[in-house]
């Protein structure tokens, strides 16, 4: 297997990567051109790029994420370095091909290249799946998308992006392969460590396949309009910020009609009532589910400000400044660094040196193969996965995984909700009370 350049590889416009935006918004590619003629990309990409050249690496060389850290990742001009976060991401999604691969009757296919010319698009429809697993006994495809991003929860149920790849597997498939349902899977570990999936019939995602190409169709149109919404921000539109369309969906978005109740129990003077009314929870949480749009619209806004600010643009009332950072050692020998201290400040080493213990996920490296090294030493080979399995076993007694700070998360979430406060007290009255 060779090692695919994530940097350099093709997109279709109506690709699935931004098929969100465009089944949304067929006006999106006119107002593109017209707001962003030349397409950049942003930091966020690029590090999802990153992260996906260390998950097909891992792959191709059967090793951890872990054994990657430090590693340099060049993308484009820009190079990244693998550290515990980005490893620990992969090995999510790595844990999941992973599965697949070991398991018998199933064919794996990793970087799936595919294309939709069989449904006459009305042009260039082609994409790339991260993981494909394909059982021809079950008649049954799984597609494993990977997802770096944090700031956008990609949601699994009927995600066109998702079926968009689903789409295109099954059409790169041999005609000898009869398929009956489809699995997308989705592995943002960022967001949740659990993957997420949805299941979809094949002559379901066929009939969908209609809609698909008549919504491609749509972006041809000369005077398709724009439509703003949340697929603006999530599928990072290159005239976001800049769109009228967008601006009005999330300006639009604050304008609830509150009901505004007055608490049980209150009593209130009549003439105070129009001052007193107050915003319900249910107010509250449709006002959050709102203000997603708002949000992203605004950090699009600075996003694209800065830029034009940057190229010259005049009387906007707004001015790029440099701001100091915070102090910086001006030497970069540590050894010299500790040396400079003791001599001009009066530290000792010991005050001006901190050692930390290792992360967990790098004492289980190291342990993985000290245990395996040692077990072929002896005349017992043991395979990484047994290995592996002994090690966090060991671990679990010295390790925690302590729990965040609550998190508001949206009802659909596969998370259990937290206890309402109180209700972790016995609601049955005392004996003494008289009922």
């Amino acid at each position: 297997m060779t090692s695919v350049d994530h940097s350099s590889r093709a997109h279709a416009q109506l690709g699935a990567s931004s098929c969100y935006r465009w089944w949304n918004c067929p006006g999106c590619f006119r107002m593109a051109a017209l707001v962003a003629p030349v397409a950049s990309t942003s930091m966020y990409a690029l590090e999802g790029t990153a992260a996906h050249q260390l998950c097909d690496m891992c792959l191709q060389s059967g090793q951890d994420a872990i054994e990657f850290i430090d590693r340099r990742i060049p993308i484009g001009t820009h190079v990244f370095i693998v550290d515990e976060e980005m490893a620990s991401a992969v090995q999510v999604y790595l844990d999941v091909c992973r599965e697949y691969l070991a398991l018998e009757d199933w064919e794996c296919l990793i970087e799936k290249r595919f294309s939709l010319d069989s449904l006459d698009p009305p042009g260039p429809m082609f994409g790339t799946a991260d993981f494909v697993a394909v059982n021809r006994k079950l008649g049954k495809v799984v597609v494993v998308d990977f997802k770096y991003g944090k700031g956008v929860v990609v949601e699994i149920q009927d995600n066109p992006q998702l079926k968009y790849y689903a789409l295109g597997v099954a059409c790169a498939l041999p005609p000898d392969v009869k398929i009956k349902d489809i699995e997308t899977v989705v592995c943002q570990p960022r967001v949740t460590s659990k993957p997420k999936s949805a299941t979809y019939r094949a002559i379901d995602l066929f009939k969908w396949a209609l809609e698909l190409i008549e919504h491609a169709k749509a972006t041809l149109d000369p005077n398709a309009p724009c439509v703003g919404g949340p697929w603006c921000r999530s599928t990072f539109c290159p005239a976001s910020g800049q769109c009228l369309a967008e601006a009005d969906a999330a300006f639009a978005s604050a304008q609830i009609e509150f009901t505004g109740k007055v608490l049980e129990g209150e009593i209130i003077e009549p003439n105070k009532l129009p001052q007193i009314a107050r915003l319900t929870p249910q107010d509250l949480g449709r006002l959050k589910k709102n203000f997603e749009v708002l949000k992203g619209f605004m950090r699009s806004v600075d996003e694209a400000l800065i830029k034009l600010v940057q190229h010259g643009a005049e009387d906007t009332g707004w001015k790029l400044v440099i701001e100091e950072g915070h102090r910086k050692w001006n030497e970069s020998d540590q050894k010299q660094l500790v040396l400079d201290l003791s001599q001009k400040l009066g530290l000792q080493p010991t005050e001006s040196q901190v050692t930390t213990v290792i992360s967990p996920a790098q004492a289980e490296a190291k342990v993985v193969a000290k245990l395996r090294a040692a077990k072929l030493k002896a005349g017992e080979p043991i395979n990484k996965k047994t290995a592996e399995t002994l090690v966090k076993a060991a671990l679990k007694a010295l390790t925690n995984r302590p729990p965040t700070k609550p998190k508001l998360v949206n009802d659909t979430h596969e998370s259990p909700a937290l206890p309402a406060r109180g209700s972790e007290f016995p609601t049955k009255l005392p004996a003494f009370i008289d009922q």
